[in-house]
């Protein structure tokens, strides 16, 4: 009802006669693959746009958590977050307003995502065209760039480890005995590589 008075649709109208409509059927989303509808803005772009003014009324310290599900999920619960460096650090995400900005200046949301370079550097930035998830190593042994993905030594993005939910940090409790990123080779594999004995 609040969008139909904002911008003329008849959602609530269609509903009531048994018609459910989706957001992408008008505002494009990457994540599905919908084109949405020439001139209106990414459903990224709309709805961080639309509600960036409004969280002033959330008592959530994690403004993302109030749609990014949240309390319970923790879905930002990583060594980052740990130390403080939320989703809103202008290096990552940043505040809502920038999320609706850059789409507007061209970035495609869910394609092009933070980079572990603006912090870390270039040597630990993600593949040119690949989000973190995709990327390889590329600052090992030659025989090993291209080969060993990202998260298999720091985990999934949001929950990188050490992590501050003791169950993400299973992998490296087994192979460390205590809950840190896989710092050499030797912890999963036999062998005297270069960084084999590398690390602590």
């Amino acid at each position: 009802m609040a969008h139909d008075g904002s911008n003329g649709t008849k959602l609530y109208t269609d509903l009531t006669q048994g018609k459910r409509h989706r957001c992408n059927e008008c505002h494009s989303d990457n994540v599905l693959n919908a084109p949405g509808k020439d001139g209106l803005p990414a459903l990224s772009q709309a709805i961080h746009g639309f509600h960036s003014s409004r969280m002033g009324m959330s008592k959530l310290a994690n403004q993302c958590y109030n749609c990014h599900p949240g309390e319970v999920t923790k879905c930002n619960r990583g060594v980052m977050a740990a130390n403080g460096i939320t989703c809103a650090d202008s290096k990552c995400h940043g505040s809502m307003e920038n999320v609706s900005q850059t789409i507007l200046n061209g970035r495609r949301p869910w394609l092009d995502e933070p980079d572990c370079g603006a912090c870390h550097g270039a040597d630990y930035a993600v593949n040119i065209g690949m989000l973190y998830r995709s990327s390889y190593l590329v600052n090992g042994p030659d025989d090993m760039n291209g080969e060993i993905k990202c998260i298999s030594c720091h985990n999934s993005a949001h929950s990188e480890w050490p992590s501050t939910l003791p169950l993400d940090n299973v992998i490296p409790v087994q192979l460390y005995g205590r809950p840190d990123f896989i710092r050499k080779c030797s912890a999963c594999h036999e062998g005297t590589g270069k960084l084999h004995g590398a690390g602590r």
